[in-house]
């Protein structure tokens, strides 16, 4: 037993090390580590820069985060109330207006954690007004900044005193650290198998960084009538993924024809073909399974999504494919495939 967990911990470093050597960018300095889930990051960093100011004999406690803005930032402020800090959930439109909540606070502000886009259908968020405001503050105060955009990690230097959270399609969280930060993991070594070090490898080894966002574009515009794209050419949303509405039909019903016909046509695996749903969805870092990673009722997802203003059966209808997936075959196949599917 003490072996396996020292092979999973060597394993762990070992993958964490050659991300940062693939990183434009990253010194040996800028630490980088791998969780098997966004919630797992964002816990174990918070707390560890909670007990380094307490180890200081420091009395920042103050944690502030827009709210609604996504529930892994809402089970985080529950954890960090239950030990004690003083969190500060703010309305978005609150929050963007840096300059009325930071100037009372930022000299008792433990942190600020913020979603620059959307873990559902990827729209980007404006928080460059309040990342620049807290860089500028001068109180070297740490910002947690997540983003669901695949493979963002490849291309992003975080800042001195940030710390980026990178989201991939199946759930694992890649933490990049400004190079002032000077924190010793404590789970984060022991929390992923050798088997599922070893897939995340290979995807990061089968991509270059970059996602050709043309070909997103194109398979949208080439959609059934019964399949509603989410964005206008133009949106302001990250286009590693292609996002639909199935009209009328339920989402996990085409999710299942689809990959039949694929199975059947090209030698692509279910694996390598990610469609995520409004109900169970890769996005939700639990790869389409209840008992891992979001770990949360399907019904308690729904409720965050009608809260945001979507519809039931929109959700039942939503269907997400990401660029990995839009690339194993070519545009007019899968539009046959689809069409097949909707039949």
């Amino acid at each position: 037993m003490i072996q396996s967990a020292l092979d999973v911990s060597s394993a762990w470093y070992q993958v964490c090390d050659e991300i940062r050597s693939q990183t434009t960018g990253l010194t040996p300095s800028n630490a980088v580590w791998i969780f098997p889930s966004l919630e797992s990051a964002l816990i174990e960093v918070s707390f560890l820069l909670a007990d380094r100011e307490r180890e200081m004999g420091g009395v920042r406690n103050v944690v502030v985060y827009p709210r609604s803005s996504d529930p892994s930032l809402e089970s985080l402020a529950s954890y960090l109330s239950s030990a004690g800090l003083d969190i500060r959930a703010l309305s978005e439109k609150d929050f963007a207006d840096s300059g009325v909540w930071l100037q009372p606070v930022k000299a008792s502000c433990l942190l600020v954690a913020l979603t620059e886009n959307d873990r559902f259908n990827g729209r980007v968020r404006n928080v460059d007004g309040v990342l620049d405001a807290v860089s500028a503050s001068g109180n070297k105060l740490p910002c947690l900044r997540v983003s669901f955009e695949s493979l963002a990690y490849r291309k992003t230097k975080p800042k001195p005193f940030e710390i980026l959270i990178n989201v991939q399609v199946n759930g694992v969280a890649v933490v990049l650290m400004g190079d002032r930060f000077r924190l010793n993991p404590r789970m984060a070594p022991f929390s992923m198998t050798q088997a599922s070090l070893r897939e995340f490898m290979l995807v990061h080894a089968l991509s270059n960084g970059t996602i050709d966002r043309d070909k997103i574009e194109e398979f949208e515009s080439i959609l059934p009538p019964a399949f509603r794209p989410v964005f206008a050419p133009g949106d302001s949303r990250l286009l590693d993924r292609a996002i639909w509405i199935a009209t009328g039909i339920d989402g996990s019903f085409l999710r299942d024809r689809i990959l039949q016909i694929i199975e059947r046509d090209f030698s692509a695996s279910k694996q390598v073909v990610e469609i995520g749903l409004g109900t169970l969805s890769g996005c939700w870092g639990a790869d389409a399974d209840l008992s891992t990673g979001f770990a949360i009722a399907d019904e308690r997802r729904q409720d965050w999504l009608r809260a945001r203003g979507m519809d039931p059966l929109e959700i039942r209808g939503t269907m997400i494919l990401s660029s990995r997936a839009i690339e194993v075959i070519r545009t007019s196949e899968w539009q046959k495939v689809i069409g097949e599917a909707a039949k």
